[in-house]
């Protein structure tokens, strides 16, 4: 579980990383998805200190 969390992480930033910021729906999308990817990070790190 803990490769798959990191690479959906990385993947998925990749991705971000690559979208135009020029559109305001797109924008919103991706800072909520960051959001979502800091929440997902913070899992990550919780489960590695509690092994």
């Amino acid at each position: 579980m803990n490769a798959y969390l990191r690479n959906s992480i990385r993947s998925r930033t990749r991705l971000l990383a690559k979208e135009s910021l020029t559109d305001k729906d797109e924008r919103g999308r991706i800072e909520a998805e960051v959001v979502s990817l800091k929440r997902e990070r913070e899992i990550l790190m919780r489960y590695n200190a509690v092994q």
